[in-house]
């Protein structure tokens, strides 16, 4: 059993496998760390297409792929997720023609795949959610435009991920819970949970929350939890849900909400840190050249997603403008508490114990102002009080809506009473697609298309939620510049005079209360 002390949040948790410090990632951090990402076995090449009346492209048609020049060498992950991005790994990518699709095939069912992103060794394209069979392998393939059934294949397969449920019925699957009380109460839990046999592993005092957190593991996990609230009544108790990042060219985002490089928009001090919750930034990136990074890895040894901070750091603080990668604040100290990792299929996923820990650090180094780009449809109870408990500590949090589509459940943190939940709109002020809708919205902010950095010193186009809410802090972020001690019901005023009412007449729940706008 290990014990973690985290000066802030006041809890104690009680976890199986205790999370190991990995290696410095900055120098302002003894604790933080950068990591890498493993390379994929490189075999495959493009052959062409399988059916022999279309193997060979006619003296007319143009070829679609090189043989012996352009090679595919693998996926980054070993299935796909709907909704998601499929990344292609290989070499010589700029010598397509661009005239060619992407697609997967199936039995002669031809599903196009958005291209976002392509560069000589890789290529990220978007999943689409329709027409898309979980657990279904595909042949990766290219073709034509108005030739749809001639394709040349790449020699790759592309697996869709079967069914995710975070919470499993099978009475024998071990499942972690976990257990939040006052610290007086930490001995009768650990009491109860010796009388039940269950392990009391990992403890971790959050004391900014003036609480504890325990966690444990069970066979029977919904029984477990349903008794143990029965015998402590004031406990919030739940499983340890994981919570996945709410993540398609031009640069109209700073404009449309009225960041004028030109009012010194990019040249204000804030004074004050801000922190992100989130994956870990790829700081050797040129958009971060000059910008102060202190980074935290609360993942232990499990592999860490670079690519969601990355593009989210260089919205606020990135300071390449030859790249395009002009932040809204440069300068400013960027708190990075690393909870997203990238599971062996390819999801971005933060366990709610990790989520927990990186925001009571962030209050422990006095970080007010924090960036919440994840989300889930579960009300887990323990993360709600957890975030609860950060606002009554002052804390002002904003977090994306996520991405599920607008018939689904409400999402968290944001649907958290005092928490500002955010939406994605396009350049025309549309609503993003996939963004969730409901009446617990606040704002709307620009994600749709934006231009961020990405990791291997890299640029591409982005969508979802989890862009927006970079843009909303940054116009929270001038209010506090002139008065970093206001509260979060005076900072939702200040807000709502400088906004652009969009959808319905007020607040509704596409939009919420419509699109902010920055004063500089």
């Amino acid at each position: 059993m290990l014990r973690y002390s985290l000066t802030f949040l006041g809890f104690l948790l009680l976890s199986v496998g205790s999370p190991k410090d990995l290696p410095a990632q900055t120098s302002a951090d003894p604790a933080a760390t950068l990591p890498g990402t493993a390379p994929i076995p490189a075999n495959a090449r493009a052959t062409g297409n399988p059916n022999p009346v279309d193997r060979q492209p006619s003296p007319t048609q143009p070829e679609t792929v090189q043989p012996g020049e352009i090679t595919f060498t693998g996926l980054r992950a070993s299935c796909v997720r709907p909704g998601t991005i499929l990344t292609i790994q290989g070499v010589n990518f700029d010598k397509i023609p661009k005239s060619n699709r992407l697609g997967l095939n199936n039995a002669g069912e031809l599903v196009e795949l958005e291209i976002l992103n392509k560069s000589q060794t890789r290529i990220s394209s978007y999943l689409p959610k329709k027409n898309i069979e979980l657990n279904t392998a595909y042949d990766l393939v290219f073709y034509q435009k108005n030739k749809e059934h001639v394709f040349d294949e790449t020699g790759l397969s592309v697996r869709t991920c079967p069914s995710n449920n975070t919470v499993s019925n099978d009475r024998s699957t071990l499942q972690d819970v976990i257990i939040l009380v006052e610290s007086t109460q930490e001995n009768p839990v650990r009491s109860e949970l010796q009388r039940r046999g269950l392990p009391v592993v990992d403890v971790y005092n959050l004391n900014a929350l003036q609480s504890v957190l325990i966690q444990t593991r069970a066979t029977n996990a919904a029984t477990v939890i349903q008794e143990l609230r029965a015998v402590f009544p004031d406990a919030e108790i739940d499983f340890n849900n994981d919570l996945t990042s709410s993540a398609k060219p031009r640069l109209y985002a700073q404009k449309a909400i009225g960041w004028d490089p030109d009012n010194g928009c990019q040249t204000t001090q804030l004074g004050f840190p801000v922190g992100l919750l989130d994956g870990a930034i790829d700081q050797h990136h040129t958009a971060f050249v000059g910008q102060s990074i202190v980074s935290r890895n609360f993942l232990g040894n499990q592999t860490v997603d670079l690519s969601h901070a990355t593009s989210i750091g260089s919205i606020l603080i990135g300071n390449d403008q030859e790249r395009g990668y002009q932040g809204l604040i440069p300068g400013t100290i960027l708190y990075n508490a690393v909870v997203l990792r990238l599971s062996n299929s390819g999801d971005q996923l933060a366990s709610t114990v990790a989520v927990l820990q990186g925001l009571d650090w962030l209050l422990s180094n006095q970080v007010r102002l924090i960036n919440v780009s994840l989300s889930t449809a579960t009300a887990n109870r323990v993360l709600n009080k957890g975030f609860g408990l950060s606002l009554e500590k002052g804390a002002i949090v904003f977090s994306s809506v996520g991405n599920q589509g607008p018939k689904a459940p409400r999402s968290y943190p944001a649907a958290i009473d005092g928490i500002f939940s955010i939406t994605a709109i396009d350049s025309l002020q549309r609503i993003y697609r996939d963004a969730n809708q409901g009446d617990f919205i606040d704002f709307a902010a620009p994600g749709v298309d934006i231009w961020t950095a990405v990791p291997d010193n890299e640029g591409a186009y982005v969508s979802g939620t989890s862009f927006a809410t970079p843009h909303a802090l940054a116009v929270a972020s001038l209010i506090l510049k002139n008065n970093p001690k206001i509260s979060r019901q005076v900072l939702s005023r200040a807000l709502s005079f400088s906004l652009i009412d969009l959808g319905d007449p007020g607040h509704d729940p596409v939009y919420g209360a419509g699109l902010l706008k920055g004063t500089c």
